[in-house]
């Protein structure tokens, strides 16, 4: 007998399959077939549209759609089906020759299109391979990188075979064992390696993995500094092991704590610092390095305790201290800038918000003497007095006048045990210093809002940070003439000046526009550093700039700046060589855009997939990748955009889930999933990862009566972590946008907003459900023929995230289930 959940599935399936009958690849491709053979070809594409709506395509349907749109004049969108049959084919193959003369019927320059890949491939491959022989790992295997989407055999195997060749020898001379857990299939596998502070166990690019041990290392000089003057006689031999997690799920693994698992953490006890790569959730891993230089400093002040206690404003707020160091692209660190997010929120509170119950004043915090950390209000404030005593400048002579009482004060507090608040008045307050702590307090506020805010926040950061540039520059000059004289010797007064060309660029300006005159003077403190290796790569940079049009140098320059280059960095020739060769690779692409462009029927979608694989290829010239954009904007406005589709599916333990709540019952496989649960639920497809625009469809059902506050939907958007957008269909017939969110109280609920359908789809009737989703958090839902329903999502989609199924008080079952990527 079955059960009454078995009896009531069962009535949802046959109800199911007598409103939608299921379509089967087979079944399409024989109906198609005998529509073909009646000249109906308008009817062959809506009935493999039909099809493909809700399926995976493959080769056989791909071919029969090609010849169906070349019939009906469609020849842009016949190409791209007969080229997406051609790629799953070998190259020798005969039906692959035959359907390469008709790819030259449908489009005329397929043969230049082809020859411009081929030539592309052809010609980088040689600078990988030489690149390679020189001792330049890195720089070959991200070359080849790029070229394996476009690459076909016999080339494809040199490549391949030539990337896993440097990947290897990398694991074989860094690796001291194999060992861990090894990240998915399509993932990076653990990597050891050994720097000269750390030992790192990561589950990263062996190639990002060795930059940051190397960055590592370089902020370890900085801790040196600050907790030990420099002093390392005071050091323990034992090298600490940084662990970077591939997700905030993976470490979680690994959190004895209690409570929510952190960003990161260090164990005293075990000698480790643990963090995750954030790219998954914000499609970088600068997240992970703030965290990373914060607990990572914490080791320093375990080894200065010695096992004693310590004023939580000083321990939380020389860690956060670190949150602002830059990490540069030869992976040195540039001394730490001000944390943003702390001096945000400290200024606010400066101006009386509250942020809660604990939020503190200035007595509070360094008064505070409780084991262990402080509230989170507390942070900030930790935060700006460390920063204060590490960076406040004497307005005359530019020294950091109270680094010394910062030194003073950690010695009172922890080797005489000294209370917190007496040790702050015995070190800042008296004869030769402040008069009382409330004149402490004042002159500090004044320095964080008056002089660091507004080089953060505002208008006027560009220009007051440029003026710091020049004074630092000027004063370089002055103590490199006269060293004797100088109170700041002339290299630390450039790393300053460094510090502020750095923030312009990347955090005023931005990397995607860069103002050449402000590249052209990192590159001149950067040779007047001494550093070579980081100058070089931007004097390159110019080169580039000039060759392509952005920057429009006199020839005196251009020969200055070559004759630069070559005295710095002679060994580079073939990389210099491989970028001209992309120049040149670049323009000829253009050349063949043109001419699609006045082709007698431009194909639009053609010339969009060629300039986006020859843009990739080329590293993104901006001739090149602005062409791009531009075509693809006509191409998805003319409705031509078609991408690559997935079915949601995988074992149970690939589908993940921030609830703590059982579900009732969870399946999924090849498209198909049900999901049940008093409480909320729901769950993550995470064997298909999602980046740019897509399009979740599927056949849902809502099985059963809905109850008072039910909810049945799907997760448009969402990360492991915790950061989830659902569009539901609650009892009362509304379309909801829901955002739901894991933080350290559990998983809240938010409704952002909602809109009223005027067909509620009936229990237990299947019905479509389609969500376009765009970066920008724009979403537009289809419910059956109702709609589309236009969504603003509070934030942008993450970089890379995941959808799946969400369900309150209620039953759902999804069917033919999958994920349309749009290229």
């Amino acid at each position: 007998m079955l059960s009454s959940h078995s009896r009531k599935w069962l009535g949802a399936f046959l109800l199911a399959a007598l409103a939608v009958p299921a379509i089967a690849a087979g079944d399409a491709l024989t109906d198609a077939r005998a529509l073909a053979a009646e000249n109906k070809w308008a009817e062959v594409v809506t009935r493999l549209e039909e099809h493909l709506r809700f399926e995976v395509s493959d080769g056989a349907i791909d071919q029969l759609m090609s010849e169906a749109l070349a019939k009906l004049e469609r020849r842009d969108e016949a190409a791209f089906f007969l080229d997406r049959a051609l790629a799953g084919m070998s190259e020798t193959d005969k039906e692959a020759l035959k359907l390469r003369k008709r790819l030259l019927e449908i489009d005329p320059l397929a043969g230049k299109r082809d020859s411009a890949l081929k030539k592309t491939v052809k010609s980088l491959l040689e600078s990988a391979q030489t690149l390679h022989e020189g001792g330049h790992v890195e720089r070959a295997l991200v070359i080849l990188e790029r070229l394996r989407p476009i690459a076909r055999e016999p080339e494809l195997g040199v490549v391949t075979t030539l990337a896993e060749s440097i990947r290897a020898a990398t694991t074989k001379i860094d690796l001291d064992a194999a060992g861990g857990d090894s990240r998915p299939a399509d993932g990076w596998p653990e990597v050891q390696i050994e720097s000269q502070r750390y030992l790192l166990r990561a589950d990263l690019e062996p190639a990002i993995a060795e930059m940051l041990g190397r960055t590592m290392d370089e902020i370890f000089e900085y801790y040196v500094k600050i907790y030990f003057d420099g002093d390392r006689s005071k050091l323990d031999p034992r090298k600490a092991t940084i662990f970077v997690h591939a997700s905030h799920d993976d470490m979680g693994k690994v959190w004895g704590g209690g409570g929510n698992v952190p960003g990161g953490w260090w164990s005293p006890g075990e000698w480790q610092v643990h963090c995750y790569d954030t790219r998954g959730e914000s499609g970088t891993l600068d997240e992970m390095l703030a965290t990373l230089f914060h607990e990572a400093s914490h080791q320093f002040m375990t080894m200065l305790a010695g096992g004693g206690g310590t004023p939580a404003w000083l321990n939380e707020g020389t860690s956060s201290f670190f949150e602002g160091a830059v990490a540069m692209a030869d992976g040195r660190v540039l001394w730490p800038d001000a944390a943003l997010s702390r001096l945000t929120t400290l200024e606010a509170m400066l101006k009386g918000q509250s942020f809660g119950p604990d939020t503190p004043k200035f007595l509070d915090v360094i008064s505070y003497n409780q084991p262990g950390s402080y509230p989170a209000p507390y942070y900030p404030w930790g935060w700006g007095l460390v920063y204060f005593l590490q960076q406040y400048e004497d307005p005359q002579t530019l020294e950091y006048v109270h680094r010394p009482k910062y030194i003073a004060y950690r010695d009172e507090v922890i080797k005489r045990q000294t209370d917190p608040r007496e040790a702050f008045e015995k070190v800042f307050v008296g004869a030769g210093k402040y008069t009382t702590l409330a004149a402490f307090e004042t002159d500090w506020k004044r320095w964080i809002q008056d002089t660091i805010y507004p080089l953060h926040v505002g208008a006027r950061k560009r220009e007051l940070r440029m003026a710091l540039v020049e004074r630092y520059l000027a004063a370089a000059t002055a103590a490199a003439r006269e060293p004797k004289k100088a109170k700041v010797p002339a290299d630390e007064l450039l790393l300053r000046a460094l510090g502020h060309v750095e923030y312009v660029r990347s955090k005023v300006d931005g990397q995607e526009h860069p103002e050449p005159s402000l590249l052209l003077l990192q590159a001149d403190i950067f040779e007047r550093l001494g550093r070579a290796p980081s100058t070089a790569p931007l004097l390159e940079q110019l080169l580039d700039m000039a060759g392509d049009g952005r920057w429009t140098p006199s020839e005196e320059e251009l020969a200055t700046l070559e004759k630069r280059l070559k005295k710095l960095d002679s060994k580079n020739s073939a990389l210099r060589l491989a970028k001209a060769r992309s120049g040149n690779l670049a323009k000829a692409a253009l050349e063949l855009l043109d001419q699609y462009e006045k082709a007698k029927t431009p194909l639009l979608l053609r010339s969009y997939s060629f300039a986006k694989a020859m843009s990739a290829a080329l590293d993104k010239p901006a001739t090149l990748e602005e062409r791009a954009a531009q075509l693809r904007t006509r191409a998805r406005e003319s409705g031509l955009l078609r991408g690559a589709t997935y079915k949601l599916g995988g074992a149970p333990g690939t589908w993940k889930t921030i609830f703590s709540s059982d579900e009732k019952f969870f399946g999924a496989k090849d498209g198909r999933v049900e999901i049940g649960g008093v409480r909320p639920v729901g769950r993550l497809c995470t064997t298909v990862p999602i980046s740019g625009e897509y399009e979740v469809r599927a056949r849902m059902t809502r099985v059963g009566e809905a109850g008072v506050g039910a909810h049945h939907g799907v997760i448009v958007s969402g990360t492991t972590s915790g950061d989830w957008l659902v569009v539901s269909i609650d009892n009362g017939g509304k379309l909801w946008l829901k955002r739901i969110v894991m933080g350290n109280g559990g998983v809240s609920d938010t409704n952002v907003s909602y809109l009223k359908l005027s067909a509620v789809p009936p229990a237990d009737q299947p019905f479509d459900f389609v969500a376009k989703v765009a970066p920008s958090g724009a979403i537009e839902v289809t419910v059956g023929e109702d709609g589309p329903f236009l969504f603003q999502a509070p934030l942008a989609i993450p970089g890379v995230g995941h959808v799946g199924v969400y369900v309150k008080y209620g039953e759902l079952l999804l069917e033919n289930a999958v994920v349309e990527i749009l290229p």
